[in-house]
């Protein structure tokens, strides 16, 4: 795909304003999704593109907390295969649905995101957050965040996995 050099800025503002977005409140693939289909990439390009940028930013965030001793690399292993496991499935399920029909899931989750601006936004009880962070939720959540990216994992996944 041959871009016009003056795409080139316009990426790069994307994925700044989207990594910063992303860092500060989630959500950052709720504008570079968009951009990105707009330049005509397919949907499933786009969403791996937006979650290769989302990536970066939660391993900077867990190399600096491995760093800082707040959490410890071995008690993270079973989440971090858990994690894996369900984002290798959530492509997986990606590549396999036709390419009409998850333009349309996409605009369903993209429309819920924008009338649903607090959906999730609500920390779970402690009671909760505990069983949710277990390796079955870890799968499901990275499975489903593989797909949609509406925003962050509200589970706490990302805290328990990285």
């Amino acid at each position: 795909m041959d871009l016009p050099l003056w795409l080139y800025p316009l990426l790069f503002l994307t994925g700044f304003a989207a990594g910063l977005v992303d860092a500060v409140a989630g959500g950052g693939g709720l504008i570079a999704v968009p951009v990105l289909l707009n330049l005509g990439l397919p949907v499933p390009v786009a969403l791996g593109t937006s979650k290769l940028q989302w990536s970066f930013g939660r391993l900077s965030a867990s190399v600096h907390y491995l760093r800082q001793g707040v959490v410890r690399l071995r008690d993270c292993r079973v989440g971090i295969v858990a994690s894996a496991t369900g984002s290798l499935m959530g492509a997986a399920v990606i590549h396999a649905i036709d390419s009409r029909l998850l333009e349309q899931l996409l605009a369903a989750i993209v429309l819920y995101a924008i009338l649903q601006p607090r959906a999730g936004s609500r920390e779970p009880p402690h009671a909760c957050r505990r069983r949710c962070s277990s390796p079955s939720m870890d799968s499901a959540s990275a499975s489903t965040t593989a797909f949609s990216d509406p925003g962050p994992a509200r589970s706490g996944s990302s805290r328990s996995s990285l």
